[in-house]
């Protein structure tokens, strides 16, 4: 669904979900289990991504000790670049392990977010008609409805959604998806302020991981950077 739709949708279709007309829920209606995530193509993005990191790890790290090995004398700046390729790595590994543990805020059902279920969702429960006939996302006063996960995602403002209906380039698109969250294809589950899928760590980055994120690729330029030094202070002082 485009963002222009959904903006006109939530301009068209607004109501209240706190008016006393919602659709009565019959008690014995049962919400279908949420879909299943693509464990397999996650383990393989979280293992690629680990060995790709490891390799780049032990690269700078026997790098700038090989290359410090090399000089005759062992100097301050020796020791602190030994220290620090060592530190940059460790401090590298404690934040793809972090992103991997924290949970990036998926939506989970409760009677927060579930309760009142749409019209529209209670009328394709209790027909036992499958959801894929229905529109990904359905908007009621500004709040949006997964129909995927069965959940309602985070509250915007009509102005909010009108303004976005009116742009279709990618910067927009990712303050959308910032905004409203995200539904993600293959953890299966709604994220809120949903910056992507990493395909090198198989998880969605949202703000909760972002920060481990930007420290990890921050680490891997540091360590990139003190190898490059250690083999230029090696040729330095071999040409002295």
């Amino acid at each position: 669904m485009s963002i222009a739709a959904i903006g006109a949708m939530s301009i068209s279709t607004m109501a209240t979900r706190d008016q006393p007309n919602q659709p009565t829920v019959p008690s014995n209606l049962q919400l279908p289990p949420l879909p299943k995530p693509n464990v397999r193509k996650r383990l393989l993005q979280a293992a690629t991504g680990f060995l790709l990191g490891s390799a780049a790890s032990v690269a700078f790290t026997a790098t700038t000790i090989g290359s410090i090995s090399l000089l005759d004398d062992d100097s301050a700046l020796t020791s602190v670049l030994s220290v620090l390729v060592i530190a940059e790595s460790c401090v590298a590994f404690g934040c793809w392990l972090a992103i991997m543990l924290v949970d990036p805020g998926t939506v989970k059902r409760s009677a927060e977010t579930t309760d009142p279920l749409p019209a529209k969702i209670v009328s394709q429960l209790a027909s036992a008609e499958p959801m894929d006939s229905l529109p990904m996302l359905l908007v009621e006063d500004g709040e949006i409805f997964c129909t995927q996960c069965l959940v309602w995602r985070k509250k915007t403002t009509s102005k909010d959604l009108a303004g976005l209906a009116h742009w279709t380039c990618c910067v927009p698109r990712r303050r959308y998806v910032e905004l409203c969250g995200h539904h993600c294809e293959v953890c299966q589950r709604c994220v809120p302020a949903f910056h992507g899928h990493s395909n090198m760590l198989g998880t969605c980055i949202s703000n909760r991981n972002i920060y481990f994120l930007a420290v990890l690729l921050m680490m891997g330029g540091m360590g990139f950077m003190t190898a490059l030094c250690s083999v230029f202070i090696v040729f330095f002082q071999r040409d002295k």
